[in-house]
């Protein structure tokens, strides 16, 4: 039986995340999501990405031992939890995953825009079922809201998506100027996270820069994403051409 997580790799990702703060109120999310590409080439279901669970992580003096807590439920659920899509049933433990956004979120700009949407639902005269659909997910809304409302001057991250491993040798040496965060290895290639937070930005996304240079020379076997959200590291997360074997993404750097 696989282990639940490599608690050392989740720890050590923990440990890396910025700092969240009372002010301004910021916070870190976990989310436990269906990877709809892999279910549908593993096992030829059609499903959309979707989430199941959403972790929100406040700040306080043990934030990070919360954090790890929260993982480790997550990844109970990962592989115990019951979750079904329309007429397909239940979802395959291997097409879950857990994933965790790395720039915090600010938690008073989320509220703001989810309060705002909801006056503008509830105050009319007759309730809409869009209305009445907005107040039943509230919860999933304002997870959204926080989710969308990034921390200004907490940092800023990019992911360099690598799904062919035979290249990751060769990108890694062109985004060398710039400052790395973490490598993990997931189940098809490499994520390499870079900080460009006080330097290296306009570098690497200036026309005829570092990310331009990439994605002419790999197209799109190498992606970006300017967003970090990533598969925790020390979690379980199922290679295509080995399904059924225990896969954990690791932290190579």
């Amino acid at each position: 039986m696989a282990e639940i997580v490599m608690e050392n790799n989740v720890r050590e990702f923990i440990e890396r995340l910025p700092d969240i703060e009372p002010n301004p109120l910021s916070a870190h999310l976990l989310l436990l999501a269906v990877r709809s590409r892999f279910v549908k080439t593993i096992f030829n279901l059609k499903i959309k990405d979707m989430v199941v669970e959403r972790k929100i992580i406040r700040p306080n003096n043990d934030w990070r031992e919360m954090y790890f807590q929260k993982v480790y439920n997550l990844a109970l659920l990962q592989q115990n939890g019951l979750y079904t899509f329309r007429d397909i049933g239940e979802i395959p433990k291997q097409g879950r995953a857990i994933f965790g956004t790395v720039i915090p979120r600010n938690a008073a700009a989320a509220v703001k825009t989810t309060m705002s949407e909801m006056i503008g639902q509830v105050c009319q005269e007759n309730l809409s079922v869009d209305a009445k659909r907005y107040m039943v997910k509230f919860d999933n809304k304002f997870f959204g809201n926080l989710h969308a409302s990034r921390c200004k001057g907490m940092g800023h991250y990019i992911t360099i998506d690598i799904d062919k491993a035979d290249l990751y040798t060769e990108v890694r040496d062109m985004l060398t100027p710039l400052k790395t965060w973490m490598i993990t290895k997931t189940s098809r290639g490499f994520h390499i996270i870079k900080d460009i937070t006080t330097s290296g930005a306009e570098e690497f996304h200036k026309g005829g820069g570092i990310w331009d240079q990439i994605h002419t020379k790999f197209g799109n076997d190498v992606e970006l994403q300017r967003d970090s959200q990533e598969p925790v590291p020390g979690t379980l997360y199922a290679r295509i051409d080995a399904p059924t074997e225990p896969n954990y993404v690791q932290i190579i750097e």
